[in-house]
């Protein structure tokens, strides 16, 4: 469901825990900002880097507001493994034991934080006692000079997603999925290290603006024309469309796609929103065949990289 941020409180029940991640961007305390205090009895910030002021910047919004009913869980130097096994032990007693509604605010976790709490959640049977949220931004790469205009640079690992094996017939060929975002140069890497035979491009349509529609085609555009340049293995690239912001028509969406390739092991990389990421990982635990990947970048564009609009998803799984 999309409404403004504004109208958070109208929304959804009452919200006695909520669950988001520190981050560079602003947008990372806007949802919790905007929550009544009424019920809402603690929140856990997944914590990164503080050394920024997005950090400082929420955390005196948050405490002005709610006073110091927050914790950090610090998950910055954790392993994938190690960080599924702490929201394991830490994450799911709490929301097991709240009276109220959990949030949680996906708006700044990594793709890879966001698969891995769709799959904790439907794992662990939790899904009536919880929400996600996300908070849409205004604008992205936000700085009037060209050379800034990226959102992150390099690649530092691609790594199948921890709970998303998918499955692998050493017989049959390889197709890869990408669900395009606006970071060209993960994909890009993505497609010289994976070598697949053919290649589905998602564009993203119901996006949260215009211009984000727009850019998004033109990126999906130049992905497939550095296809087109390089020498690869590549004989097929298809296109196809999904929901940015509508995790079940989205998923739906992947389901079909897949469902074209079922002769070939297939990997899925979400790239979009982080709404399409819970699609991609609800398609990935609804058809097992899906291996589900993440490309993490060497670095962010952590002063131009968005601004807080007043855009608000609240998924139900």
């Amino acid at each position: 469901m999309k409404t403004k941020l504004s109208e958070i409180n109208k929304s959804i029940p009452e919200v006695s825990l909520v669950i988001c991640s520190s981050s560079f961007e602003r947008r990372w305390f806007q949802i919790t900002k905007n929550l009544s205090p009424k019920s809402l009895d603690l929140i856990v910030i997944l914590q990164k880097s503080i050394e920024n002021p997005a950090w400082k910047e929420g955390i005196t919004a948050i405490k002005s507001i709610h006073g110091d009913i927050y914790q950090a869980l610090d998950i910055e130097k954790l392993s994938p493994k190690h960080t599924w096994i702490k929201f394991v032990q830490e994450i799911v007693p709490l929301i097991k034991k709240q009276d109220n509604l959990t949030l949680i605010d996906i708006t700044t976790f990594t793709h890879e934080t966001v698969a891995f709490f769709t799959s904790m959640i439907k794992l662990y049977k939790l899904e009536s006692k919880v929400r996600f949220a996300y908070a849409g931004a205004s604008s992205y790469m936000t700085s009037n000079e060209e050379r800034d205009w990226w959102l992150s640079r390099g690649v530092k690992d691609i790594r199948s997603i921890l709970g998303f094996p998918g499955v692998i017939r050493p017989s049959q060929g390889s197709h890869l999925i990408i669900l395009v975002g606006f970071e060209i140069e993960r994909a890009k890497e993505l497609i010289i290290q994976y070598e697949p035979s053919s290649i589905s491009l998602g564009i993203g349509t119901d996006a949260y603006s215009q211009d984000f529609f727009e850019k998004n085609n033109w990126y999906r555009n130049q992905i497939q024309s550095f296809i087109e340049t390089v020498n690869t293995t590549i004989k097929n690239v298809s296109k196809f469309e999904f929901s940015c912001s509508d995790p079940i028509s989205a998923k739906n969406s992947i389901l079909a796609e897949a469902n074209k390739f079922n002769n070939f092991n297939i990997t899925l990389a979400p790239m979009n929103t982080k709404v399409s990421t819970i699609a991609a990982a609800s398609a990935a635990l609804e058809n097992e065949d899906l291996k589900l990947c993440y490309v993490e970048p060497l670095e962010y564009n952590r002063t131009y990289y968005s601004t807080p609009g007043d855009t608000l998803t609240l998924i139900h799984l």
